[in-house]
């Protein structure tokens, strides 16, 4: 609904329309661009432990001539350690937007 036809409403029914002051509306605008912030950080603090796993399943894979096996669990063990470290990080940035 566009201001005009809402300010139209609210003199045919004669009730004003509640709206929200500007510093709640520029409170919410900073927390939606710390949270979009924090949703890119995580994506690459997930790539980096995708990473970590993998170098270290092929490193094993050379020094343990079983090269496949081991990027495959070193595949495993990057999403599994890119997934703690994401969250680790999301959960520290939300701590810092809700702190501020």
């Amino acid at each position: 609904m566009s201001q005009e036809s809402a300010t139209l409403a609210d003199e045919v029914l004669g009730q004003p329309q509640p709206t929200a002051s500007a510093t709640e509306l520029d409170e919410q605008a900073v927390i939606q661009h710390e949270l979009r912030e924090t949703t890119s950080w995580s994506g690459e603090w997930f790539g980096i432990g995708l990473a970590i796993g993998i170098m270290l399943g092929g490193l094993t894979g050379v020094i343990w001539d079983f090269f496949p096996v081991t990027v495959m669990l070193g595949v495993g063990l990057g999403m599994v350690l890119g997934i703690v470290l994401m969250e680790d990080h999301t959960r520290q940035r939300i701590r810092s937007v809700v702190a501020s």
